[in-house]
């Protein structure tokens, strides 16, 4: 009997997953979302196990691409590999509603406090006090709803030390203690390490607890961002997460907005229900009903359309090429909601160039909404260039696909 074959080509996750579905391992990757090099026998002390078991373990986690190893005269040190890799395991921690047990004791009580109050989630600093420097970043004017840098906050920033190269490049990351975002990517790396550094943020022990030292409270008192007044509530851990959305811009959304977070579900969206961050919600529009003659007819009794979405002599088909980091940030499966929302026809790839390739069918208003889109991307991509041409009509043409 043959290898099982499927419909179309899908990433085969279940390898990764199954080097994460052990507790040991799980604990080992939390460990390492500090940031820093663990030797194995560090592993193994965090995890409870013999230093042979640890080195298992560990193997396993390297073959599946989670750590990198680096080998230094006697000592093998580990890492994870990459801030991905953390933002997955991050992202896991929330969607799982539970924790592995701990001691019935006061000490491990206290250690749990402390990471819920302050960690570092890989780079950049996660828990009550990530959560609640993200929102005054943002309360004060400093980034604005997307997570850019404002002119005030650049300032600011590089009297932290946070290098210029690092202010260019933020977004969210769902807290897995909280339920709200706090500030990633290069610019939440350059602000911790920044705090760190400046001794305003100071470690506990070995583990990736932080605290708030009394310099860096006044210092940040100073630029007035007060990070003691306590953020919502998270939600129950056997609960699914609130729906807060992080930061992508949504051409010609209309949402209304009598609060901060209104505003911001006014500008930005996500991919709901996929884990996936930065994925813009497209706008909403009511599908037209189709007829029994293969035609669509709206629901004011208007003009019959073709499967694309506009009226017979309104039809629009085009071919477009997006250029810039587009690959590997769910920018195809972002473009398909678009898409279906608009009621387009056609489909998006990627390209071995790294380019990500569209071909869109459907009312001229409807096509030229989604390529303004398309110029600016979901949250985590970086759109550097849009190559846009006509195409010959196809109206054989059912749904909106991604291949």
């Amino acid at each position: 009997m043959g290898a099982r074959v499927f419909p179309e080509a899908v990433p085969d996750v279940s390898a990764v997953a199954s080097a994460l579905a052990d507790p040991s391992r799980a604990a080992m990757c939390a460990a390492l979302m500090d940031g820093r090099a663990w030797t194995v026998g560090e592993l193994g002390r965090y995890a409870g196990l013999a230093r042979s078991t640890a080195s298992e373990h560990v193997d396993a986690l390297t073959a599946h691409g989670l750590v990198r190893e680096l080998r230094q005269g006697r000592h093998r040190y580990i890492r994870l590999a990459g801030e991905d890799i953390a933002r997955v395991i991050e992202s896991l921690g929330v969607v799982a509603g539970s924790s592995l047990p701990t001691p019935r004791s006061l000490s491990a009580s206290r250690a749990n406090a402390n990471l819920r109050a302050g960690r570092t989630c890989y780079r950049h600093l996660a828990g009550r006090l990530g959560v609640r420097l993200a929102e005054q970043l943002e309360d004060r004017g400093l980034i604005d709803p997307c997570w850019r840098v404002t002119g005030r906050g650049r300032r600011l920033l590089a009297r932290w030390g946070v290098p210029a190269e690092m202010l260019d490049t933020g977004g969210p990351c769902m807290d897995a203690t909280e339920r709200r975002f706090h500030l990633a990517g290069p610019l939440g790396t350059g602000v911790c390490t920044a705090l760190l550094d400046r001794g305003w943020l100071s470690r506990a022990g070995r583990t990736r607890a932080v605290r708030l030292t009394p310099a860096g409270r006044a210092a940040l008192d100073d630029a007035g961002i007060r990070l003691d007044r306590p953020t919502a509530a998270p939600e129950d851990p056997g609960r699914p997460p609130a729906r807060t959305r992080p930061r992508g811009i949504v051409p010609g959304a209309q949402h209304p907005r009598p609060g901060r977070d209104d505003e911001r579900r006014r500008l930005c969206g996500e991919e709901p229900g996929t884990g996936i961050v930065g994925c813009p919600r497209a706008p909403t529009a009511t599908p037209p009903r189709p007829s029994r003659h293969g035609s669509r007819t709206s629901d004011n009794g208007g003009t019959p359309t073709t499967t694309g979405g506009g009226p017979m002599d309104d039809v629009r088909s085009v071919r477009v090429l997006v250029s810039g980091l587009v690959q590997g940030v769910g920018f195809r499966w972002c473009t398909l909601r678009q898409a279906d929302a608009l009621g387009l026809t056609g489909w998006v790839r990627n390209l071995p160039s790294g380019d990500v390739e569209v071909f869109a069918q459907g009312s001229a208003d409807a096509v030229g909404e989604l390529v303004a889109w398309l110029r600016e991307g979901p949250g985590f991509s970086r759109v550097t260039g849009v190559r846009v041409r006509e195409a010959p009509r196809r109206p054989g043409l059912g749904g909106f696909t991604v291949r």
